[in-house]
């Protein structure tokens, strides 16, 4: 199907559906992207943002609904060939950048020609690119490394690539949390780019946690909640705080904490944290008890991402006190927190937390092995054998040690390397967003494990986007912006409504 696009046509997504099992994504969404126009996207995780914007860049297939491009209707989900025809591209939170790349490398990367003697004109690649840059009214070196760039640069050269690197003309372009790592200054830094393609006749859509950006950027809003569409508006007509109400939906009632009320009095301190800060974390400060299990929440890239890492010395903290036990951590990293018992179990389970390829017991075992050696030989019975018994202790299934890690599920991945650092001495377990990727049933097992881990004494620190989970699982909350505690709640008063609120500053 070959598609008008010499007209300035907007696209229209109608009737959008979509589910996961029993789960419903998108129920009946309508969207529309006009020339001109940046459209803001807001909504809390699991609202169906992602999975419209993967429905648009053809990783989903919709159960349902059509594109409609000026008076041309297209089946979803859109082929590659589509998609290259309505100039459609996509800066991603990740931006997707390679760190060894000059600017100009990064921009033309899709586009370099070669002379009929197989070379490069250089010359002409830096100069265009320069022109482009000083046409968008930004002083970044074209022969810089990605390394070398801030934050709001790499952003910039992201946007720059995803319009003029391509092989196409782009007419709509896709900023999907392209600014979540960035700060507030650095958004700024931002605005006039963002602007000035939409006054080339760019339609944009910006999705963002964000309400300062939404504001500060687009020109109208639509809000997702349960799949479904509750708003969608020019943003002259909206405030602040309808947005917020939109977002979070009615006031929810008081979520009930799997682990048990607050004990009368603070627990004797386990980790104590002072004046914690990094490139994304300031002045940060708070103790976490025996038993005690706190939570650090906010939008997206609000830093408290960074805390798990600041702690553990696996990231560079410019200013802070961290001690565990009383006893002061050095600048020695994550062997030194380990051994006084601070251990991390990253997002990421996959090559960070585990090795999905090793065996459950290798994973388990691995801080532990020397006690299983004898004589200089590992008497794998006996590991074996201990690593059963953990497996039972914790519920883990199926509780066959030999089995590789990935054939376990999401649930009980995270129950056996729970058991790896309690097995190893922990005293303070810092969960990072643990449960991103699993499913519901295995969001209960991991709620379970964190709850039998609170219950042996351990002390919890749970760092999560996820309100709903945070006001489960925790005891007390520090609800982070811009990388500063603006609110702590406690016991009854945690819920997700109140969450949100402050995230979005919200009084």
């Amino acid at each position: 199907m070959m598609v008008d696009t010499e007209r300035a046509s907007g696209l229209t997504l109608c009737g959008l559906r979509k589910t996961f099992g029993s789960t419903t994504a998108l129920a009946g969404v309508d969207l529309s992207l006009q020339p001109g126009m940046v459209h803001g996207l807001v909504g809390q995780n699991g609202s169906g943002k992602s999975t419209l914007v993967k429905i648009l860049a053809g990783y989903h297939s919709p159960d349902g609904g059509v594109a409609e491009f000026g008076t041309t209707t297209l089946k979803l989900p859109l082929s590659e060939r589509l998609r290259t025809e309505l100039g459609l591209s996509f800066v991603h939170q990740d931006l997707g950048l390679c760190e060894t790349f000059t600017v100009a490398e990064t921009v033309q990367l899709r586009t370099l020609q070669c002379t009929r003697y197989g070379r490069i004109r250089w010359s002409q690649v830096i100069r265009r690119v320069d022109g482009l840059l000083s046409h968008l009214g930004t002083d970044i070196d074209v022969r810089a490394e990605i390394r070398s760039l801030t934050p709001a640069q790499r952003a910039v050269v992201a946007i720059l690539r995803a319009v003029y690197g391509q092989r196409f003309a782009v007419r709509i372009l896709v900023l999907d949390e392209a600014t979540a790592a960035l700060g507030r200054a650095e958004v700024e830094q931002l605005v006039e780019v963002i602007h000035h393609l939409r006054d080339t006749g760019v339609a944009i859509l910006f999705v963002s946690h964000r309400l300062e950006e939404i504001f500060q950027l687009c020109d109208w809003v639509t809000v997702l909640r349960d799949g479904r569409v509750v708003r969608s508006a020019s943003i002259a007509a909206v405030d602040a705080e309808q947005l917020v109400l939109d977002i979070v939906g009615r006031e929810l009632a008081p979520a009930t904490s799997s682990i048990g009320t607050v004990r009368p009095g603070p627990p004797p301190s386990l980790l104590a944290v002072d004046d914690l800060a990094g490139a994304h974390v300031q002045h940060l400060s708070f103790t976490v008890g025996v038993g005690e299990v706190l939570g650090i929440t906010g939008l997206s890239g609000m830093g408290q991402d960074d805390v798990p890492y600041l702690l553990v010395g696996a990231t560079r903290r410019t200013s802070g006190r961290v001690a565990v036990g009383g006893h002061a951590l050095g600048l020695f990293g994550p062997r030194e927190a380990r051994a006084r018992g601070l251990v991390v179990l990253p997002a990421e389970r996959n090559g960070r937390s585990g090795i999905p390829r090793a065996t459950v017991a290798e994973n388990v075992t691995m801080p532990i092995v020397n006690r299983f050696f004898h004589r200089g030989w590992l008497r794998e019975s006996r590991e074996r054998a201990v690593v059963r018994t953990l497996l039972v202790a914790h519920d883990v299934r199926p509780q066959d040690p030999t089995l590789p890690l990935f054939t376990l599920s999401g649930g009980n991945q995270q129950k056996a390397l729970v058991a790896k650092w309690l097995e190893a001495g922990a005293r303070v377990l810092v969960l990072h967003e643990p449960t991103r990727g699993v499913d519901v049933g295995a969001r209960a097992q991991i709620y379970a494990a964190v709850a039998a881990a609170s219950s042996q004494g351990l002390a919890i620190l749970v760092i999560s986007s996820d309100f709903e989970e945070t006001a489960r699982l925790c005891q007390r909350v520090i609800v982070m912006r811009y990388g500063v505690a603006v609110r702590e709640l406690i016991g009854r008063a945690i819920t997700p409504t109140r969450i949100a609120d402050a995230s979005y500053a919200i009084d």
